[in-house]
């Protein structure tokens, strides 16, 4: 059940991303980082909090009041969940080192007009692991976009180009934003984990991260959930005809020129490559 108290003189309400860190020493409160366009808010709740999406942050819009604690910045005094809540008012421009960024890619994802898949995307992005390592890691070590908030850029440049090429369906394009958006997700855990993992593996690990959420997917717009597993790597959905889906083509086009241009001599970006590496 939620707890809803009447605000507080000089509280604010902010749409958020909740992550609940730990307990409180009393076993009662909890201490939560709170991911929000503002910035990262730190604060203690003693309100109930719902579950969250396959362990992903939790969004909706929150009360805080400002305390003078130096453990907390904010008590949390109200919480009303919704796991709609635009990414717009959740990504931050501090998360990514190239400007931009996170504004632009929040954008994309609300022209996504499928209400479940357009979860999904923010839901993946908004996940502990890669709230932060999406935006910071490098696309790759030594080819394409390898500088911290490559992956980022690189993910934005190859879901754009998709967004606006000719012809789509809004099937179609949602397809293609969602694809585009999450095509090297799983280099997150190649490229910010502790012990890095051969990014030739990229695509099997992002599947398999993305699997949770995709399950869910699949209870509220199979049809999408069959296709986006299909394109990600995973198993082929169900339809008559033997090709590959056209738009996962149109993506990977996109991919491999996001990363010519980023390899062309006019800009400033190494062209030397690793034995480990991978062009795209």
């Amino acid at each position: 059940m939620l707890i809803e108290r009447p605000p507080t003189a000089g509280a604010k309400e902010y749409g958020v991303a909740v992550e609940i860190v730990k307990p409180l020493s009393d076993g009662l409160g909890h201490y939560c980082r709170l991911y929000s366009h503002v910035g990262l808010l730190h604060a203690s709740a003693w309100i109930h909090l719902p579950p969250s999406r396959s362990g992903c942050l939790i969004r909706g819009r929150a009360t805080l009041l400002p305390l003078d604690d130096f453990r907390f910045e904010h008590l949390l005094v109200n919480f009303i969940p919704n796991p709609d809540q635009p990414v717009t008012t959740l990504f931050s421009d501090w998360w990514c080192p190239i400007a931009g960024v996170e504004e632009q890619t929040a954008a994309l994802i609300e022209q996504i007009e499928s209400i479940p898949l357009r979860r999904l995307v923010g839901d993946a992005l908004l996940h502990p692991r890669t709230v932060h390592a999406f935006w910071s890691s490098p696309a790759s070590k030594a080819h394409h976009h390898a500088y911290p908030g490559g992956l980022a850029l690189h993910s934005l440049e190859v879901a754009t180009m998709a967004a606006s090429a000719d012809r789509l369906t809004a099937y179609d394009r949602d397809l293609a934003i969602a694809f585009a958006l999450l095509h090297d997700y799983g280099k997150v855990w190649c490229y910010a984990s502790a012990q890095p993992i051969d990014a030739r593996d990229h695509e099997r690990i992002g599947l398999q991260k993305l699997r949770p959420l995709l399950a869910i997917l699949n209870v509220e717009a199979p049809d999408i959930a069959a296709a986006l597993e299909e394109l990600l790597g995973g198993k082929r959905a169900p339809r008559s005809s033997r090709y590959p889906l056209a738009i996962g083509r149109v993506v990977r086009a996109y991919d491999q020129m996001s990363c010519e241009m980023a390899m062309r001599p006019t800009t400033s970006q190494p062209t030397e490559t690793v034995e480990d590496d991978i062009p795209w």
